[in-house]
């Protein structure tokens, strides 16, 4: 117990370190050791230390490389980030989730990774979050709102944002091969 709490205060404080301090992220994303002992630490059940662990990726994911590096470990990363975007997850845990999601997705590349892995469940936590503040609006807290604005992210021309109208538009009948429209065809930004 004591060495996950030292975890986390170290994850806390290297986190706040990479966001600030640009050139220390190669050094971070850049070490195997590291990044095995966050695969291991983040099985986890605590969500506290769930957080700690999104928080250190996301600071990772801030450089390209680094979300590079993240996404080689490819479905089992994406279907991790996308569980904790579920409804099952504590708020807190889900916005860090989708914080991570939106850096991942910085690139037009890193994005068409990220839905070739999970596109159908990335698409329901997006729902699910979107759904929960239109439910929850006359009893609306702050963990919502955050939630709210984490999934509908504005980002044009990138997926996520014709993510976010499908799901505003379509809710449960949404189907991404519909059609024969496929949702990983290059998008057209005048759309």
């Amino acid at each position: 117990m004591e060495s996950i709490k030292y975890f986390q205060r170290i994850a806390s404080l290297l986190s706040r370190i990479l966001w600030r301090w640009l050139p220390s992220r190669y050094r971070v994303w850049n070490d195997a050791k590291l990044l095995r002992v966050l695969e291991v630490i983040r099985a986890n059940s605590d969500s506290s230390v769930k957080v700690a662990v999104l928080q250190l990726y996301s600071a990772l994911a801030l450089c390209g490389n680094g979300a590079e590096r993240l996404l080689e470990n490819g479905e089992n990363f994406i279907k991790m980030v996308v569980h904790w975007m579920d409804s099952t997850q504590p708020p807190f845990v889900r916005i860090e989730a989708f914080k991570l999601a939106q850096l991942l997705k910085m690139s037009e590349q890193r994005c068409s990774k990220m839905l070739r892995f999970c596109c159908e469940p990335i698409v329901q936590a997006i729902i699910g979050a979107l759904r929960e503040f239109n439910l929850l609006f006359e009893d609306i807290t702050q963990d919502t709102i955050s939630m709210a604005v984490e999934a509908d992210v504005k980002d044009p021309t990138f997926t996520w944002d014709i993510l976010g109208g499908l799901v505003t538009h379509c809710g449960e009948d949404f189907n991404p091969t519909m059609s024969g429209n496929d949702i990983s065809a290059p998008i057209d930004s005048t759309w």
